[in-house]
């Protein structure tokens, strides 16, 4: 149940706080006044794309909020705890619009998307605005009316879930055929390909580097040898080497140190520097042994970078990702070779699939059926309470001839069509053709009659749901909308005082100025100012006391 909406910054609203109770609402004004505002501020909360043109001139955003009482409403409370979202009895929903561009919205003080926020009010809310009643005018829509009984949607919900893994799987079918008929050119491409790869033996991730370091050693071969040589001589080789002189001096420091034991650590320093020259001396040896190159090696090793490089160019910058690639190749060429074994596993999965889709849609089909006569029924017997009780009624579910998968759509394979007969005699049509605005509004308000269920806490909001009519048939309307309210919520923007008279709760919207500024305001009306609107609704500006004296009637017969 809707409990308050705040708007404010939003068209000729400067701010306003509307709170709403339980039962029959209705919201009152003269044209202009700014009543259609309070419907598209609903409806942005519901979902519907913002126009940033209605933000109010010289403010930087707008906002509205509304307030549900949830108590009664497992389902929304059972979505908040899906969404993680604060639980409850209250949901606090706010919608702020900026002349910037971006819009922020929230549920329970957390950020919400537009699909999140449509999913949620959509088991909170049917508003219903002026163009709604156009909308039968629209065969394909009346599939959605009658899809709105508990019945058929407990059935649509599986078939949906079904139909959409059917149509995943039959893309996936339609992209194995296709491949099917393409892999031999695809497998031998890529058999090709890791043929290249393998005949490359990439074992060592780090085989490029060594081979570089190599190619640096065997280019300067010569260098090398001619360096370590001298290096050896140095060290070694001669009775000036370095480790011959460093012989000689440790045998005269041993002396010194025998006499002074203050030596002791030059004696050590001198010992490590002889050690140190002779471990260096058989390192330079070692590495001069390696240097000798063999012959050809230096080609060898040249066309091995050669071929890293033209792999590396080809399947990736490195050797891992050459053998990264490699697997992947081995991997789409496994599941080509075996995309056959797939698509025939698929072929029968997709036939059992397409038998259920066909069970489950044929059991909405037949449910259709039988809630279209209960429809058909129950609106008739409403338009007869509705001042039309010369028209007949009639819902057309349409089946599918050839009933297989090609005809299926998300609701099935029916198409539904509410056709009336207006008139005794004449027989049924389409409502395009032939149902007048006022009948339209009739019809859709008999149709919401009629699909309401006592268990229902959704709020109806009506935007003028009585166009087009006008003297008993209004008074009518007004205790039809005051019988939908029963143990609920409507709400609705009217012009005739005659269903206004049966409202429990009566809010004016009035225009006007502050501070050289239009401003949009709302109160609520009891007692004498009650009288008085509905005086005005029943006059025009000018409220005469004969007026005043029908409102007066109007109210007491419609309060009984």
């Amino acid at each position: 149940m809707l409990v308050e909406l705040s708007i404010k910054n939003f068209a000729l609203i400067e701010e306003l706080r509307l709170q709403f109770k339980q039962g029959f609402t209705v919201i009152s004004g003269e044209t202009g006044t700014g009543k259609s505002i309070l419907v598209e501020a609903l409806g942005l909360l519901l979902g519907e794309r913002a126009d940033l043109d209605l933000i109010r001139a010289g403010s930087g955003e707008a906002m509205i909020e509304a307030i549900f009482d949830i108590s009664h409403n497992n389902k929304i409370q059972t979505r908040l705890v899906d969404e993680g979202l604060e639980e409850g009895n209250e949901l606090i929903l706010r919608r702020i619009l900026s002349a910037e561009g971006r819009s922020r919205i929230y549920a329970n003080g957390r950020t919400i998307t537009l699909v999140q926020l449509e999913e949620l009010t959509r088991p909170l809310v049917d508003l219903s605005g002026q163009h709604e009643s156009q909308l039968l005018l629209k065969t394909n829509h009346h599939a959605s009316l009658l899809d709105q009984d508990p019945s058929i949607q407990k059935l649509l919900c599986p078939y949906k879930t079904t139909f959409d893994d059917f149509k995943k799987m039959d893309h996936e079918i339609a992209e194995l055929k296709q491949k099917s008929q393409k892999k031999e050119e695809e497998i031998d491409f890529l058999r090709f390909q890791l043929k290249e790869i393998e005949a490359g033996r990439f074992d060592n991730d780090e085989e490029e580097e060594q081979l570089l370091e190599e190619k640096a050693r065997a280019k300067n071969a010569g260098f090398f040898y001619e360096l370590t040589s001298q290096a050896e001589t140095c060290l070694t080789e001669r009775e000036t080497s370095v480790v011959c002189q460093l012989g000689g001096l440790l045998q005269k420091l041993k002396k010194g140190y025998d006499l002074d034991p203050s030596l002791k650590e030059g004696f050590e320093l001198v010992d490590q520097a002889r050690r140190h020259a002779e471990e260096a001396s058989f390192f330079l040896s070692k590495y001069k042994n390696r240097i000798d190159v063999e012959p050809g090696r230096l080609e060898e090793i040249e066309a091995r970078l050669y071929l890293i490089h033209k792999l590396k160019k080809k399947f990736g910058g490195s050797i891992g990702e050459i053998k990264k690639k490699r697997d992947e190749m081995a991997q789409r060429l496994d599941q080509l070779e075996n995309v056959d074994d797939r698509l025939s596993d698929l072929q029968k999965e997709w036939e059992a699939l397409s038998r259920k889709l066909l069970d489950q849609a044929l059991a909405v089909s037949l449910e259709r059926n039988k809630k279209a006569r209960i429809l058909e029924k129950g609106v008739a017997r409403e338009l007869a309470d509705l001042a039309m009780d010369k028209a007949g009624f009639r819902v057309v579910v349409e089946r599918a001839k050839n009933r297989d998968t090609r005809q299926c759509t998300p609701t099935g394979f029916d198409q539904v069509f509410f056709e009336i007969a207006p008139n005794t005699g004449e027989g049924f049509r389409s409502l395009a053709k032939i149902a007048s605005g006022g009948e339209l509004s009739r019809i859709l308000l008999a149709i919401k009659q009629v699909l309401r269920s006592d268990e229902d806490s959704i709020t109806y909001f009506f935007d003028e749901v009585d166009a087009g009519i006008g003297g008993a048939t209004a008074d009518v309307v007004g205790k039809k909308l005051k019988q939908l309210a029963h143990a609920g919520q409507v709400i609705c923007v009217t012009h005739l005082p005659q269903v206004a008279s049966h409202a429990d709760h009566h809010y004016v919207i009035e225009k006007g100025e502050t501070n050289k500024r239009t401003r949009t305001t709302a109160r609520q009306v009891e007692g004498n100012d009650r009288e008085n609107e509905l005086a005005r609704m029943l006059g025009g500006a000018v409220v005469s006391a004969k007026a005043r004296e029908h409102a007066r009637e109007m109210l007491k017969i419609s309060q009984k």
